[in-house]
């Protein structure tokens, strides 16, 4: 809501109300002082009315309509999910071949795996009977967990490269070099 001051501010900027010809009557001086009134000559519509106005756009038609943009967008669109799903469908494809791939892998791995262990740990209990001489009672090879149904690896961290220099696994390799030929 603007203020009374606001409006008292913009009221003098109103062309000012003169008297006319001393009375006291309000008309506003904004224009020629006319003494006959019939002489004034006043536009008005001519007979019949003005013509109609055009509010039409008058824009030429340069580019296609609405119409062929949405089927355009659409079959662009369209065309955009139709070749996504057919490359989920390859990649799904290509994930189930891996996993098979996978699964007939998985014995060999295992294999050279087990291998890789059975060395380990024979290499193993190799040393832990050099270093444990001295013990009568000292059983290398007895099982200590408490499953007997179930192997369970041991839970030592014994690599191969620890056991390098020490002989152990020198007699390992011409044992299958003997066992290969």
């Amino acid at each position: 809501m603007m203020s009374r001051r606001v409006i008292r501010g913009a009221s003098s900027l109103l062309p000012k109300r003169a008297a006319v010809d001393g009375n006291n009557s309000k008309i506003a001086n904004m224009g020629p002082l006319v003494q006959n009134p019939l002489e004034l000559n006043q536009d008005v519509a001519p007979q019949g009315g003005f013509p109609a106005v055009r509010v039409r756009r008058n824009s030429p038609n340069k580019f296609w309509s609405i119409g062929t943009f949405l089927f355009i967008s659409t079959a662009v669109m369209a065309y955009g999910w139709y070749r996504y799903y057919k490359w989920i469908k390859k990649r799904d494809e290509l994930k189930k071949e891996r996993e098979v791939l996978e699964l007939a892998m998985t014995p060999f791995l295992q294999a050279e795996h087990d291998i890789a262990f059975t060395l380990q740990r024979r290499a193993f209990l190799k040393k832990v009977e050099e270093l444990m001489k001295g013990e009568p009672e000292f059983n290398a090879y007895e099982k200590f967990y408490n499953s007997t149904t179930r192997f369970q690896y041991p839970v030592y961290n014994a690599q191969l490269r620890h056991f390098k220099g020490t002989g152990l696994l020198e007699s390992e390799k011409e044992l299958n070099a003997a066992t290969q030929k």
